[in-house]
Order: C-alpha cells, then structure tokens, then sequence
C-alpha cells in the first residue's frame, strides 16, 4: 500500500511543472511612479490670517479659499526659513474642545510650512475658531485664530 505523500507527490510536480507556455501572453507591466500631491491645485484666494504663537512655534496663518458650514478649509502655517517646523500638527474648527469637529493633521508643505483640509461643522456657533495644536518633546499645546 502506498503512502500518503508517495501519492501526492506526482501531483505536486504536475503542478510545479508547468511550463511558461500556459502563462497568458501580453505586455509586460511597468509600474508607474505617481507624483505626491504637492498642493499646486487652487484651493481659492490666499488670505493671510496673521502670525500666531504656540509653544517654541512662530508661524504664519494663511486659509485659502473660504470657510462654508459643511465643507472643507484650506489652511496653512508658513515658518521662517530659519524656524524649526513641528513634528505633529493638528487643526481643527469650532470650540476649543473639538466636540462636533473633526480633527485633522497638517501635512508636509516645502521645507517650511503645513498644509490642512479642514473639515467644517455643519453649524459653526458665532465663538468657533481655527484651532491648531502642536505635539513636540512630548507636551501639547494650542492656540487659536479667527478665519476671514
């Protein structure tokens, strides 16, 4: 009586001896190398906020475009060529809280600046504000600036 792997074997190799022939013939893939987003899309009027101060952070405020209930907000917080960038940034608009807004992390802009899609609350009370907040050396901080 024959063993379990003496029967299996034989079909092993009919599979792993197929031959290239089988294969569907057709031109070969070449992976395509996709640009990162790098923001040079308009996102509206540029419309400096001003400078703000969180922390060890000098920045300056820029939204661009404007802010509608229920839709998105561009900002971004331009540096000094000399200042040093944080390495967490979030924003968000609303009440300092965050409650009935959603948070959101500024991503890389250049070697100085962060760049934010700022989801906006369907109803903005007449105190929300932009709200950033820096995570650095392990403490958190944040400050907060009228939009236009």
């Amino acid at each position: 009586m024959k063993t379990l792997p003496s029967l299996l074997f034989p079909a092993l190799l009919s599979v792993v001896a197929c031959n290239k022939a089988d294969a569907p013939a057709g031109p070969a893939v070449t992976p395509v190398a996709v640009a990162p987003d790098d923001h040079d899309h308009d996102h509206g009027e540029k419309k400096p906020i001003g400078p703000l101060a969180i922390g060890a952070y000098r920045f300056d405020v820029v939204q661009l475009g404007d802010v509608k209930a229920g839709g998105e907000a561009v900002f971004e917080l331009e540096f000094a060529t000399a200042a040093k960038v944080p390495p967490l940034a979030r924003a968000w608009l609303g009440v300092e809280s965050g409650q009935g807004s959603r948070k959101v992390r500024f991503g890389k802009e250049g070697d100085h600046g962060l760049h934010a899609h700022v989801p906006v609350p369907d109803v903005l009370g007449a105190d929300a504000r932009l709200w950033i907040e820096i995570e650095a050396d392990g403490a958190t901080q944040r400050g907060s600036t009228a939009w236009k």
